[in-house]
């Protein structure tokens, strides 16, 4: 199912190619078809809803290119999980102790938030206060 603008994305698919032709580290991006980019559009501006921001209408160029870097990040680290065939599968989790292994051994730690992603974004007053994330409170 194609985006909608306003909707599930601030950017078209277009727009995000045209502006991830010209970021370094796009491989992996340029490898997916259509549809899963789309996907990894999606989850970024769902992620971009979280962060509290109101967001002016036209869409601003800096919100559009910030779904695009994080939907990047996204496909690079394989922080979104669920899109991918086995990347990032968790192949077990430990609360007790709070651990988790991936299946391939490794652990991503990579952060959705480039730097000019919360430049923009904060001055639509996001905040990415680490306040706001839940907290684990061991009893």
């Amino acid at each position: 199912m194609a985006l909608v603008v306003g909707t599930d994305s601030y950017i078209t698919l277009v727009e995000a190619e045209a502006y991830l032709a010209n970021e370094i580290n796009t491989t992996a991006w340029d490898a997916l078809d259509d549809d899963t980019k789309e996907n990894y559009l999606r989850v970024a501006y769902q992620y971009m809803q979280m962060l509290d921001m109101t967001v002016p209408d036209p869409t601003p160029t800096c919100v559009k290119n910030s779904q695009a870097i994080m939907a990047n990040i996204d496909v690079n680290n394989g922080l979104s999980m669920s899109l991918g065939t086995t990347q990032g599968d968790i192949s077990s989790v430990t609360a007790d102790v709070v651990s988790v292994t991936y299946q391939d051994g490794t652990a991503k730690t990579a952060s959705r938030y480039d730097p000019r992603v919360k430049t923009c974004l904060s001055s639509y007053g996001a905040m990415f206060s680490a306040n706001k994330s839940p907290r684990l409170v061991r009893t």
